[in-house]
């Protein structure tokens, strides 16, 4: 297994995204830390359970089927460990359609936590507005002040 943050971060990336994409929302949730945050740049949203994740992944995955795209990659394009059992990083994320962007390429900020020997998804911040692309459309809006942007801990 490998020590390398960005190996790591980007089979974490790989992973979620075969799963967001075959539709696997339960295997997806299961890749993840319980609360977390994700925010775009227009609010945040807390996911307080693996329900409310399965509900967010179902409303992405139907907004990229709705978007005709037939694509959806992430690449890491830094990742470190912050402490033995965390890694920070920054991807850009891709949806096409066919070799045509659906959508500008957008950057985040993610946050992996190692718990019970695997890596899991503890928070992400995208730079793209829920306007185009639903990432974190559950009930329960909270504000985006840049404070409330971080892992829960």
């Amino acid at each position: 297994m490998t020590t390398d943050p960005r190996e790591i971060y980007q089979d974490w990336l790989d992973r979620c995204a075969v799963l967001l994409w075959e539709e696997d929302f339960e295997r997806a949730a299961d890749l993840m830390v319980y609360p977390h945050r994700i925010d775009t740049s227009e609010r945040g949203q807390m996911i307080e359970s693996r329900e409310d994740l399965i509900q967010c992944a179902a409303s992405l995955r139907q907004n990229l089927h709705s978007l005709m795209a037939t694509s959806y990659f992430r690449v890491c394009r830094e990742a470190r460990y912050v402490a033995p059992d965390r890694i920070e990083g920054h991807h850009t994320t891709y949806i096409l359609r066919g070799a045509t962007p659906v959508t500008r390429p957008f950057e985040n900020e993610m946050t992996l936590r190692l718990e019970d020997g695997e890596w899991k998804g503890a928070g992400l911040i995208a730079q793209v507005r829920n306007a185009d692309l639903r990432i974190n459309t559950i009930a329960r809006p909270s504000g985006t002040h840049q404070d409330d942007r971080k892992e829960t801990r």
